[in-house]
């Protein structure tokens, strides 16, 4: 992608440019801002105007400066297309809803499905048990709750498939 540098709507000496950094133009010097991560790992930067600070996401200025056409598809969330939060440039950014963003964080390998999510409580090979239990030895779901000393809910979830959909037996 091409280097551009635009000014960020509605802040008339900040300017924003297409790998995410920021500039100040104040005073007709011009000067890069520097970058402070929030609590969750994303940049942010501070801009002034009329008296008053602002802190604002890095993603977010770049996106609305460079596609300000959100309301045509109604979108609402800044997507970092690799997931990774300190990648600002404006090609690994786009416009999209929490779905997408959520399609995009398994694409990447990102998305905390089955063991690799902390609170779970069952394993692969649990899962693939009693999917077997149930289907081929057709046993009853409090049967094996009580063998696998699991919750029946659990049970009845990973059998409809309500979670860990992306085991089969």
């Amino acid at each position: 992608m091409r280097y551009i540098k635009k000014q960020i709507p509605s802040f008339k000496d900040y300017y924003v440019d297409t790998n995410g950094s920021v500039w100040s133009y104040k005073h007709g010097v011009e000067k890069e801002l520097k970058l402070c991560l929030d609590k969750k790992g994303y940049p942010q930067v501070h801009l002034r105007k009329l008296g008053k600070t602002y802190t604002l996401k890095v993603h977010r200025l770049v996106v609305e400066t460079f596609c300000p056409d959100k309301r045509v598809h109604n979108y609402d969330l800044v997507r970092h297309l690799n997931d990774i939060r300190t990648d600002n440039r404006l090609d690994n950014l786009a416009w999209g809803n929490q779905k997408m963003n959520m399609l995009d964080a398994r694409r990447n390998g990102k998305h905390n499905r089955g063991e690799k999510n902390g609170s779970s409580k069952l394993t692969s090979d649990r899962v693939k048990l009693i999917k077997r239990l149930y289907y081929e030895f057709k046993w009853k779901q409090s049967k094996i709750s009580r063998l696998l000393v699991i919750h029946a809910t659990t049970i009845n979830n990973v059998i409809h498939e309500n979670t860990w959909k992306h085991i089969k037996i």
